[in-house]
């Protein structure tokens, strides 16, 4: 344990990622931020799920493509079995239907592979902070999707009848994550962008 542990509280990220170049490189990255003790690296669902079991994780930072099935089984199973999660997908999926299953799945944050990875820190404070870091072209594909099914259409009749994932447990995340659940276009994407982007 590092030596200032006990002055702040500490925590625990697992990467997974099947991409063994990205998996490090991200790993890489965590390791020198002095807020991090541990950094678990993942290539599979089962792998990360039997991480879970024998380790304490606060942070998941999850890719949805992977040799045994979609990312969203180990999202689901750690947004729901464990309290005060923060679930952040980086992924090159672009498909809207794929980005909206996975923050209904518990992810409260969707980072695009392009994206440069030593913004991932940053991105993570800001899902920490009770905000949803989404990147830029990534939003823009929600606003498509919320605009080709009207201007006024709320983004939670697009995800689920109940709203936010259960990862929003604390009332500051939730009353966060309510401005992005009840999220309409009017016409402007420049509302929504400003609203939700790190």
């Amino acid at each position: 344990m590092r030596a200032n542990a006990r002055e702040r509280r500490m925590i625990n990220i697992a990467v997974l990622e099947d991409d063994l170049y990205l998996q490090q490189r991200f790993a890489r990255v965590l390791r020198d931020w002095d807020h991090v003790q541990q950094v678990f690296t993942c290539s599979d669902n089962a792998e990360f799920l039997a991480c879970l079991e024998n380790h304490h994780i606060d942070i998941l930072l999850a890719d949805l493509d992977l040799p045994d099935g979609r990312g969203n089984q180990s999202i689901k199973t750690f947004s729901t079995t464990v309290d005060a999660t923060t679930t952040i997908v980086i992924s090159s999926s672009m498909d809207s239907t794929v980005i909206l299953q996975a923050i209904t799945d518990g992810a409260v944050g969707y980072i695009h592979k392009g994206d440069e990875s030593s913004e991932i820190i940053n991105v993570i404070k800001t899902a920490m902070a009770g905000d949803s870091p989404i990147s830029p072209s990534i939003a823009n594909k929600i606003v498509a999707t919320l605009q080709s099914n009207g201007n006024d259409v709320p983004l939670v009749g697009l995800i689920t009848e109940q709203g936010w994932p259960q990862a929003r447990r604390s009332s500051q995340a939730k009353t966060k994550s309510q401005k992005f659940i009840t999220a309409r276009v009017r016409g402007s994407k420049s509302h929504f962008t400003r609203a939700f982007l790190f």
